[in-house]
């Protein structure tokens, strides 16, 4: 396709457009300016995949789900601004673009992921910082979970102090993640959370932590030394 600019126009006296399906602007390599209406609710799975033109892409608060594969293979997209309402992300969303920090709306609950072993993040490959909205309450499970045939440069994640809850398979094997700070406000760390962190070597832990899911730190194999806040009640099965 030749299209190389896209705007969806606000009707606030109905019939207007509300989802963007399956493949929709796939491919369309010329594509490099959207402008998205107040109307859009969701965008679906592999909606702007192979968008290779593309370089910024700020998204309409009124969406609240991106499918998978949304804007997987946008080889030039340099950064994304997520929707503030947004509920659900689907996996690979940004796998294949040159993004390299991205902040995750503290409403965000639901990270679809495959069978095939990971998340919404897998294949950013050029993703160095994740940084989670203030007023984030749980993490969601599989945010940052990626497949062991990956290459990641997630080093620096920020953890705001709203967050309560660490969910399961959040940073599942972020390879290249060194070092974590859990502030003081969370109280649990699921299973898999941290699960194949391979250099991770320093653990700031939460001063209220009471639980440590099942293998949440197995296969972190730099992790030398390790002091537990008095307030651990529970360490559950292969926790490391």
């Amino acid at each position: 396709s030749s299209v190389s600019s896209l705007s969806f126009s606000d009707n606030p006296k109905g019939g207007f457009l509300t989802d963007i399906k399956y493949n929709a602007f796939g491919n369309c390599t010329a594509l490099e300016n959207i402008s998205f209406s107040k109307n859009i609710n969701s965008l679906g799975s592999s909606a702007f995949s192979g968008c290779s033109s593309l370089e910024k892409v700020i998204l309409s608060d009124s969406i609240t789900t991106i499918d998978s594969y949304a804007f997987s293979g946008c080889s030039a997209l340099e950064s994304i601004k997520l929707p503030s309402k947004l509920k659900t992300l689907g996996y690979d969303f940004i796998s294949g673009t040159l993004v390299t920090t991205l902040t995750i709306p503290a409403g965000l609950t639901t990270c679809d992921h495959s069978t095939y072993y990971y998340g919404p993040l897998n294949g950013a490959k050029n993703l160095t910082e994740l940084i989670l909205a203030d007023g984030m309450e749980k993490i969601p499970d599989y945010l940052a979970w990626f497949s062991t045939s990956e290459t990641t440069h997630l080093t620096t994640i920020s953890i705001p102090d709203s967050v309560t809850s660490i969910g399961s398979f959040s940073f599942a094997n972020c390879t290249a993640l060194g070092e974590i700070t859990i502030p003081d406000s969370v109280t649990s760390i699921d299973r898999y959370a941290f699960s194949g962190c391979k250099k991770l070597a320093s653990i700031r832990w939460s001063e209220n932590l009471q639980s440590i899911g099942s293998s949440s730190f197995a296969n972190c194999t730099a992790l030398e030394t390790l002091s537990f806040p008095k307030s651990v009640k529970t360490i559950d099965s292969y926790a490391f």
